[in-house]
């Protein structure tokens, strides 16, 4: 495990199955990676429409988006 005072920035992200995934748990991921290029979202139920406007907003340097069986994005 990391140290707790240590941060993480991710450039890639790959999340599939994260059944416990909510937008208040990818909004935190994505304000400690504001150089994040590729972001994957796959099968993550509880993940919703705000977490998209929060990759807009706070990932300008994204060059790749993929999103696959989200229920919530229908």
């Amino acid at each position: 495990p990391l140290p707790t005072d240590k941060r993480v920035a991710f450039m890639t992200l790959t999340l599939q199955g994260a059944t416990g995934l909510t937008d208040t748990h990818v909004d935190a991921l994505l304000r400690q990676s504001p150089h994040l290029h590729r972001l994957t979202l796959l099968a993550c139920p509880r993940v919703t429409e705000q977490s998209l406007g929060q990759v807009a907003r706070l990932c300008p340097s994204l060059q790749q988006l993929h999103l696959e069986a989200l229920p919530s994005l229908r």
